[in-house]
């Protein structure tokens, strides 16, 4: 029973990787083979420059998502779990990472189905949503300037700032608490 939640992850790992590189080699050879089929040789280099981020996502994605396993018996072919790796399902870095790579292959298609290069001005979608993110997380942290420099002595206390709590105790206070006989 130990270790079963990591070996569901290894296992769920090593399925996204496999999708995923036989997604990105699919992809990729179709693209370089319709670009050297129908311009030549030297029209291969746009293709594969553009490929260079998304094929450096897909290696950060193996070296930390990959399982590492250990020889444990080689006669039987046992292997013992080291490392499940770093969760591919997990949402945060991974997830963009994930996204990049398959936006990068959804203009490869673009590439191969329409045979133009314009289809890779989408990726800039991905830097655009990185700094909408950061502005809603700056935002968050610090919020506008004209309600932060708004001066504080001329605020006069009103009823809409006290709380409900507030606001019973001090309706009860002329009143006597306890009644005696």
């Amino acid at each position: 029973m130990a270790g079963k939640s990591s070996k569901k992850i290894a296992a769920k790992n090593a399925a996204i990787l496999k999708q995923l590189h036989v997604l990105v080699i699919t992809v990729l050879s179709s693209t370089v083979l319709r670009r050297w089929f129908s311009s030549g040789l030297l029209s291969t280099t746009k293709p594969v420059i553009f490929n260079v981020p998304m094929l450096l996502c897909v290696y950060v994605l193996e070296r930390t998502g990959r399982p590492k396993y250990e020889v444990s018996n080689a006669a039987h072919g046992k292997y013992k779990l080291v490392n499940e790796g770093f969760d591919l399902e997990s949402g945060g870095l991974t997830e963009y990472m994930m996204d990049f790579v398959y936006v990068s292959l959804f203009c490869n298609l673009g590439t191969v189905f329409f045979n133009t290069m314009k289809w890779w001005f989408l990726l800039l979608v991905c830097p655009g949503f990185v700094f909408y993110k950061l502005y809603y997380l700056k935002q968050q942290y610090f919020p506008k300037a004209a309600a932060a420099s708004a001066p504080e002595a001329n605020v006069k206390p009103s009823e809409a700032t006290k709380s409900k709590r507030q606001a019973k105790r001090e309706k009860r206070g002329d009143k006597a608490q306890v009644k005696y006989r």
